[in-house]
């Protein structure tokens, strides 16, 4: 029986924890607004849309993501030095950039960068300016920017947190204006911009309150541009904000392929993206999932309940009550103590006289005598003789055999009546 109700609680259970499991799992999902900008990000600051359909947006030219598979590698070869030292930090896996290994060095391509913080080796970033020099266009959209390429650019950032501006502050910054066109974009909290740059630095794009966001550098033969405002390219602004605005940034490439990556050291440039993370990507995944965890808490608890040790079976408990009585008066009576015998019985003959007539038992006399006989049945004179004989043993100082076994049979007449038994024969 306890099995079946153990089994009936863990069936209740587990359909309340799955009928919860599924109101939860079809509530709607609250939207993550922190900026991100992973490629395999789907939230409103990911950059999922742009790198889906940015093959798309440039259908005549070839869109490659830059990876340790194919890789585009240059170097400065002026110096001997430097590239056996490349040479032996590649070695090492420990180079990154663009450091030039085989004969692919000739190929041009524009170069896209875009994350929350572009950073990179001191060669990757020497590496990429000469693929600048060479003809080719680079754009980095990032809050941060490499400090080496700072230092050599001579250009600082600053950051204002939103929080401490006016509203109308706040609609300056986020309202931006490139070739005399003005956009709009969505106001997020720390907002960067370009503090200090020399004069060969072309500002391209700035906010209402005259903050540099987008500078134009002209290097040899090519142009590196850098964006402190990589939120135009996320999702939210592809799909619901300002298009245009992206679109004419992107339009600043040139013909040839491109080729785009989250980081300036590629062999950093990857997707961490764990088991439980991709699983949690996915509804119907992410469903199985817990209803298989559900369905192993659920086994584990009953199979406890079935590998318990067997419960030993216990007879019911027996009334030995007489059996005790019997055997104290069996030892009063081995001792001839006939007095403490007599005693015990008048005892309990006033205790059931007092719950059965209501009589109060303190004090015997006449009055006690008359309710006891009417309420019991019994004669008066028969009573009287019961505690006459009763006084009379107990104050005498030897009690034989034949007077105790008399009045022993004056109480068991007295205790019949009292049953309603046919009083036995004396």
């Amino acid at each position: 029986m306890l099995k079946k109700i153990v089994l009936l609680i863990g069936v209740l259970i587990s359909v309340y924890i799955g009928i919860t499991f599924l109101h939860f799992a079809n509530q709607p999902k609250p939207i993550n607004w922190s900026i991100n900008l992973k490629s395999f990000n789907q939230d409103p600051f990911g950059c999922y849309v742009l790198f889906k359909e940015l093959e798309h947006v440039f259908p005549e030219q070839k869109v490659l993501r830059l990876n340790e598979d194919e890789l585009w590698q240059y170097y400065n070869n002026s110096s001997a030095d430097s590239l056996n030292f490349l040479i032996e930090q590649i070695e090492r896996r420990q180079s990154n950039g663009f450091v030039n290994l085989d004969q692919r060095a000739k190929d041009t391509f524009n170069y896209l960068g875009v994350d929350l913080r572009l950073s990179g080796s001191e060669y990757a970033l020497s590496g990429l300016v000469k693929h600048i020099e060479k003809g080719n266009v680079a754009q980095l959209f990032a809050f941060s920017m490499p400090y080496q390429l700072a230092e050599a650019l001579r250009f600082k950032t600053s950051v204002v947190d939103s929080l401490n501006l006016s509203a109308e502050e706040l609609k300056a910054n986020f309202e931006l204006r490139s070739e005399g066109q003005s956009y709009s974009i969505k106001p997020y909290r720390y907002f960067h911009y370009f503090s200090d740059y020399q004069s060969n630095a072309e500002v391209i794009i700035e906010s209402k309150s005259k903050k540099a966001l987008g500078l134009k550098y002209k290097l040899g033969e090519g142009e590196l541009y850098l964006y402190t405002i990589p939120t135009v390219l996320s999702n939210y602004e592809l799909l619901y904000g300002e298009r245009s605005l992206s679109e004419s940034l992107l339009s600043n490439f040139s013909d040839g392929p491109i080729h785009w990556s989250q980081t300036l050291d590629f062999k950093n440039d990857f997707e961490d993206r764990s088991l439980l993370s991709f699983i949690h990507s996915q509804p119907s995944l992410k469903f199985a999932y817990y209803l298989l965890l559900i369905g192993v808490l659920v086994f584990l608890f009953l199979r406890v309940f079935r590998q318990q040790r067997a419960i030993k079976e216990h007879q019911a408990p027996q009334n030995l009550s007489l059996s005790f009585v019997k055997t104290i008066s069996g030892l009063h009576q081995s001792r001839s103590d006939y007095r403490a015998i007599l005693q015990k019985k008048m005892h309990f003959l006033m205790h059931e006289i007092k719950l059965r007539f209501r009589l109060e038992t303190a004090k015997v006399d006449d009055e006690f005598i008359y309710h006891l006989a009417k309420k019991s049945g019994v004669k008066e004179a028969r009573i009287k003789a019961l505690f006459k004989d009763y006084e009379y043993l107990i104050k005498a100082d030897i009690i034989n055999e034949r007077e105790f076994f008399s009045l022993c049979s004056k109480f068991q007449f007295f205790k019949d009546k009292l049953h309603g038994e046919r009083p036995r024969s004396k």
